[in-house]
């Protein structure tokens, strides 16, 4: 079978030689990929080798010819690309996964996941291959997709894991809102009388109970905050009253450079001392405070049961996002969580040396990470 690509075609047919190592003599027999004509990959320790020298980066189609990808005859889209990745039993058949959705659809999204794959593949093998691998496929995502953002990834599901409410305030709940000037999709919550006062307020309930405990922060961007606080419950808590905590912007909030009005906070979950008990929480205004105001990459960071490789589904970041075809309630850049990766990898082995050498290559591809706001911006 032919596939194309805009400059070559690919022969799925066709054999390749990996190669191979010889201990007693240290010689590499390399083969040829008798499509392109490229030498193929670099042999490593555990069987995983490179088809060609650019798979998985930007629109490189060789992935459907290696014959060691399992998905390279599946229909790989938007929608079973998460399905598959989750049902992959290791980081190798991830990268297959991500690579394969990249061939068919090069994005920021899939850019960027086969990055983790790769940089996973790496932490758990020392996997020289996907060690070089993983810088390039990082560097295309901000080269080629720095716009590029990502929503689906996640440990929390609405209408399956969760569901958004207002709590009866009566607000007026938009997940699809894409009129602010710096994030292409946030949540817009306009205020109620729900409650006999003009309040907004936007719930998250319907989770198991404990689902915050095992996670060290609470962590979302918000815009038009009536107050200089925010309030936020989780009913069942030990502090506050029921749960509910008002807190201050200028010590849980710190103003995102470049974006207008917007406030990253990170408040830590020992704040409320205790949320095995809760099964939902909500973001919110103050009663009586009324105000329009806007959410986005809502989510929990620094989960204490495993690693915390930021948007690995199962250990970092779980974003709370809005699975409807009008849009995410939770974009996240890919920019940023490159950055992060790269930077402050945190339960994974930095591709560098260390934080300072990570931040010296982003500096020579032209891109600055800045760890108190977790936003990379080109220079």
């Amino acid at each position: 079978m032919k596939i194309s690509s805009k400059d070559k075609t690919f022969d799925k047919g066709a054999t390749m030689q990996k190669l191979l190592v010889v201990p007693a003599l240290g010689l590499l027999l390399a083969g040829c990929n008798p499509a392109d004509g490229t030498v193929t990959g670099v042999a490593s320790n555990d069987g995983f080798s490179l088809y060609c020298p650019n798979v998985g980066i930007n629109d490189n189609q060789c992935v459907l010819s290696d014959p060691e990808n399992p998905y390279a005859n599946d229909t790989v889209d938007d929608v079973t690309k998460w399905t598959l990745s989750s049902a992959a039993s290791n980081a190798r058949d991830k990268f297959y996964v991500w690579s394969t959705a990249l061939a068919a659809d090069p994005s920021g999204e899939n850019q960027y996941n086969v990055a983790l794959s790769l940089h996973e593949l790496y932490d758990d093998n020392a996997n020289a291959a996907a060690h070089s691998q993983a810088k390039l496929a990082y560097k295309s995502a901000l080269d080629n997709f720095f716009s590029g953002t990502t929503g689906s990834a996640g440990e929390f599901v609405a209408d399956s894991d969760f569901s958004f409410a207002d709590w009866s305030s009566g607000s007026t709940l938009n997940g699809a809102y894409d009129g602010d000037a710096d994030f292409p999709t946030v949540f817009q919550v306009q205020p109620g009388w729900g409650w006999g006062a003009e309040t907004s307020a936007l719930a998250m309930s319907g989770f198991e109970a404990g689902f915050a405990s095992k996670y060290e922060n609470l962590v979302f961007k918000i815009k038009g905050l009536p107050t200089d606080n925010v309030v936020i419950k989780f009913p069942g808590a030990v502090n506050g009253t029921d749960g509910e905590l008002s807190l201050a912007t200028a010590t849980y909030g710190t103003a995102i450079p470049g974006a207008t009005g917007w406030t990253q906070f990170v408040i830590p979950m020992s704040t409320w001392g205790g949320v095995t008990a809760s099964t939902e929480f909500a973001i919110m205004g103050g009663w009586s405070n009324g105000g329009t105001f806007f959410r986005s990459d809502i989510g929990f960071t620094g989960n204490t049961t495993s690693g915390n490789m930021v948007k690995d589904s199962a250990d970092g970041f779980a974003s709370i996002y809005y699975p409807q075809t009008a849009g995410l309630a939770s974009v996240t850049y890919v920019r940023d969580l490159v950055g992060a990766n790269l930077v402050e990898p945190d339960g994974m082995d930095n591709l560098y040396d260390d934080a300072a050498a990570a931040e010296t290559a982003l500096t020579g591809w032209g891109f600055s990470y800045d760890t108190a706001t977790n936003t990379l911006t080109a220079d």
